[in-house]
Formats: C-alpha cells, structure tokens, sequence
C-alpha cells in the first residue's frame, strides 16, 4: 500500500499499473499530476487471510489549490508470491 501511495504522489504511472491485478486493471491511468498527494494515514492492515488482504486508509491531497481527502477499504491479493490491488470499498 505504501508503495502504491509513494507511486502516485512521485507520478510513478507504470508502478501503480505493475502493481495492479491484472483482472481489475485500467488500460491506463488518467489526469495522474491532477492531484498532489500530500499525506498516507494507514488505519489498519490486519494480518492476510491467505492470499488476500485489505488496508484501511487516507490519503490527503492537494488540487485546484484545495485539499482533500480519499477514504479507502484497498483489497490486495497473492499472486505468485507478488501482492496486488484488486480494488476498493469506499465508505459512504
């Protein structure tokens, strides 16, 4: 997770793509410099459930000159010993 945070605020699009299942992946990442990602608070990480696990996390943000903020439930599965985001849940 922490990797894939440090990927989108140095605007690594290719690592946050690898990093990516293949079954959920976008063909591309869009407006990646629209956002300037300005801090990761991680909630929780419990421990893998085999080859799957989630992340409870928030990711502040800077764009148009405001600052936001991005709640997510990130989903992570194994594959051949690499793990990769699968998707997300984001609280209403």
């Amino acid at each position: 997770m922490r990797a894939r945070y440090s990927a989108y605020a140095k605007g690594r699009a290719a690592f946050i793509l690898e990093s990516w299942s293949p079954r959920t992946r976008p063909a591309r990442l869009d407006a990646l410099d629209a956002q300037k990602w300005i801090g990761l608070t991680v909630h929780s990480a419990p421990p893998p459930r085999g080859d799957r696990g989630e992340v409870r996390f928030s990711a502040r943000y800077l764009a148009g000159g405001e600052e936001g903020r991005l709640d997510e439930h990130g989903l992570f599965e194994r594959q051949a010993g690499r793990w990769f985001y699968v998707g997300a849940v984001r609280p209403s």
